[in-house]
């Protein structure tokens, strides 16, 4: 159900905030200019 589903969604979201700063030092500024360069 939609309850279940949005129950947890901090979790997959803090994972993926927390992948990104670490893969990432500078965030998604960094993320961007290095698409935008190539």
């Amino acid at each position: 159900t939609l309850k279940q589903s949005t129950e947890h969604w901090h979790l997959p979201l803090g994972l993926l905030l927390i992948a990104v700063a670490l893969w990432a030092p500078r965030g998604l500024a960094a993320l961007s200019r290095k698409k935008a360069a190539s």
